[in-house]
């Protein structure tokens, strides 16, 4: 990765993107970092001994796709590296929510969607001779619905066949769409659901499972071996998966 330096990080306040940019610094990368919550991300960073003003922090609210696109415009010198990490987990059992199903789409899918579209146009017409790189971090709950979360579950899906649409289109192009579907992670976000130890893993690991996935420009489920559990899963006949409760 020593021929990419300028990355930038969108939803920075997730505990994966901040353990990614953490991560990052420690390798001397150039950061920005853009979130509402800018001095969470800084309170963190500083409890690791990262100089914060090394970075760059922009405090945005991204379903605002008009000033993103117009702040992204008037860069001078564009990213290298891109990762999405926008995104919010809400139980579906939740039914007094009456915006739930947009709030889940909106967040797991329009809002990165719509940020990731605006910057590969960009790349695109500046036509860099330097690779450029895109990674998306989606969820293996998108991969088949599920009673508890299947709002959530369905706009991950929405979001990775997003990329996997994207990454066709910029084939030709020096633009790589990486997607990273992603298995129970030990987060605030995941804070109230009952997970098994086995299944579940820290956000550091995660965040250097995300950097090599960079490294290796590769499509990956992580840890991989939800590559496996998923497989198993969507195998499973629908006349049955109706029956189960998990």
């Amino acid at each position: 990765m020593d021929e990419f330096k300028k990355v930038l990080i969108l939803g920075a306040n997730s505990d994966i993107a901040k353990n990614i940019a953490h991560q990052l610094s420690k390798k001397k990368y150039k950061l920005t970092l853009i979130s509402r919550n800018i001095d969470e991300i800084k309170f963190f960073l500083d409890r690791l001994n990262i100089n914060t003003k090394e970075i760059e922090f922009i405090c945005m609210d991204l379903k605002e796709i008009d000033k993103f696109q117009l702040y992204y415009e008037n860069l001078k010198s564009k990213h290298d590296i891109v990762i999405s990490a926008i995104g919010e987990l809400s139980k579906d059992t939740d039914s007094h929510k009456m915006n739930l199903i947009d709030q889940m789409i909106n967040s797991n899918y329009i809002y990165p969607a719509k940020c990731l579209e605006v910057i590969s146009n960009i790349f695109l017409r500046e036509n860099s001779p330097k690779e450029k790189i895109i990674l998306g971090i989606s969820s293996v709950a998108g991969d088949r619905g599920r009673a508890t979360n299947f709002y959530y579950g369905a706009a991950k899906s929405a979001f990775t066949v997003f990329l996997s649409g994207l990454r066709q289109k910029l084939s030709k192009s020096k633009i790589t769409i990486i997607t990273v579907s992603l298995g129970f992670v030990d987060t605030k976000m995941t804070k109230e659901e009952k997970i098994p130890n086995l299944l579940n893993t820290n956000p550091e690991t995660i965040a250097k499972k995300i950097i090599e996935c960079v490294e290796k420009k590769k499509l990956f489920y992580v840890p991989i071996r939800w590559k496996i559990i998923m497989t198993i899963v969507k195998l499973i006949p629908e006349s049955i998966f109706r029956k189960l409760n998990f």
